[in-house]
């Protein structure tokens, strides 16, 4: 039978009905020996085109180009802090101006993310961006500004961006947590592509040559692009019926029981808003949503936590067993390559089998048994050909081979991806309908959490090489 809850429309057990499965609302009596309420009898809306799919990949994509075009402009941030104190640390500042808004804001959306409205949530962070990226833009051809007022400057709009960031992720998988699992892996490989397009972007700009200036600017007006991509995405949401079958399902079918009372409390006793887009909070405390989340959402903290130690700070450090040759590809091109392209295209691959195979289920055993097991992945990259930049190698190598390491990047990376999309998916089915966004909110966090504590311990590992 389905249940009438305050978000959605669900089942008994308070699980979201999957696309194809049937619904229909009856009136009181219109059946014989049945509950008055939505009950199995007519197909929900489809999604035509996979058109919704593709704007929760169009989101991700727009969440997390942006930064990651920022920091592929690393050389055109070298240049304009040349001869002055920021040249080899700024990359630092932008790392430590990034994570700790980042991890504070994501979970602080947990707890007040239900009193904002959605599209509050959605449109401030990505007209927040946009704004900061078209003054970063700007700023580029400006000139008679000192050296630390423009670090000051750069360091505060890598501030809000992330902020502004944290904001949308927490909201783009909390309302992805409202619909079937694949809506979340598009998010999730949308942000995998975004990780493409910057390695690729980084390795064209190398191959060009070109003045960083130039490229700079280049950079800051794609991620512009980017963020006004995934505006217009957000911005069509509500136009697809499929789509409002999941958000707004309280706000667009009527009342299934006529003896409301006039509080506006229904019989499942969760109070309305009347405000499209605000979430009335779950009878559930935030303690009981975690219980029944903790283990998805502390295995993907702990998949990216791996990941992140590894990647880019140790991966980074492994150069050619041929540089020596003078070619450019053993120079120039092999970390850009073998380490950031190879990684992302791992990496999406990986979040796209997990939107075709889901193996193994959300509530097996083995789903954290196999994330543990990429602990593994530490001690083999600093076992490879990884050379530390001011000082020399603790460790022996072990893999003198420019092919394990690729090997062991390719593995990594698809296993980032599948693990972390599974996960991701997971959280939300194990919640109740009225709960999902919350679950779903509450894995970003982790997600995030597991970013900041791995980039923390990558500098614990490159010290131990």
């Amino acid at each position: 039978m389905l249940g009438w809850t305050a978000d959605s429309l669900t089942w008994e057990d308070g699980t979201i009905p999957e696309e194809g499965q049937a619904l229909i609302a009856v009136d009181d009596g219109a059946m014989d020996g049945m509950e008055d309420g939505l009950v199995p009898g007519a197909k929900p809306p489809k999604d035509r085109y996979n058109a919704v799919y593709i704007i929760f990949f169009m989101l991700g994509l727009g969440m997390l180009l942006p930064w990651n075009i920022f920091i592929t402009a690393n050389m055109y941030f070298r240049k304009r802090f040349i001869d002055s104190s920021y040249e080899d640390t700024f990359e630092n500042y932008f790392s430590m101006a990034s994570m700790v808004p980042n991890v504070v804001f994501q979970l602080l959306n947990i707890f007040v993310a239900h009193k904002v409205s959605l599209s509050l949530r959605m449109l401030v962070p990505l007209i927040t961006m946009l704004v900061c990226f078209i003054l970063t833009a700007v700023m580029v051809w400006v000139r008679g500004i000192s050296t630390t007022g423009f670090f000051l400057i750069t360091i505060f709009t890598v501030v809000i961006i992330n902020l502004a960031s944290a904001i949308m992720q927490g909201g783009s998988f909390g309302v992805a947590g409202k619909f079937p699992g694949r809506y979340t892996q598009a998010i999730m490989s949308g942000q995998a592509l975004a990780g493409v397009f910057s390695a690729l972007a980084s390795i064209l700009s190398l191959a060009a040559g070109g003045d960083p200036i130039h490229s700079g600017f280049g950079y800051f007006l794609t991620a512009v692009a980017a963020i006004l991509v995934a505006l217009a995405s957000y911005l069509l949401l509500n136009r697809f019926e499929y789509a409002r079958f999941y958000l707004y399902s309280t706000q667009e079918l009527p009342s299934l029981n006529a003896d409301e009372s006039s509080t506006g409390v229904p019989e499942t006793g969760v109070p309305e808003t009347g405000v499209p887009g605000i979430q009335v909070l779950s009878s559930s405390s935030y303690l009981q949503i975690f219980r029944k989340i903790w283990v998805p959402a502390v295995s993907v903290m702990y998949t990216f936590l791996v990941t992140l130690s590894i990647f880019p700070s140790v991966s980074s450090l492994i150069e050619s067993v041929s540089k020596s040759d003078g070619s450019k590809w053993t120079g120039e091109f092999f970390i850009p390559v073998t380490c950031f392209l190879f990684f992302n295209l791992s990496d999406l691959a990986g979040r796209v089998i997990a939107g075709a195979v889901q193996f193994p289920k959300e509530k097996s055993v083995l789903l954290p048994i196999l994330v543990l097991l990429r602990t593994g992945f530490m001690p083999l990259f600093m076992l490879c050909n990884a050379q530390p930049v001011e000082t020399a190698r603790h460790l022996p190598v072990v893999f003198n081979s420019d092919a394990i390491p690729i090997v062991f990047m390719v593995l990594m990376g698809v296993s980032n991806g599948y693990l972390g999309s599974l996960c991701m998916m997971y959280g939300p089915r194990l919640v109740a309908a009225e709960d999902a966004e919350t679950a779903g909110i509450t894995m970003s966090a982790f997600l995030t959490l597991g970013l900041g504590l791995g980039a923390a311990f990558s500098f614990a590992l490159t010290a131990s090489i």
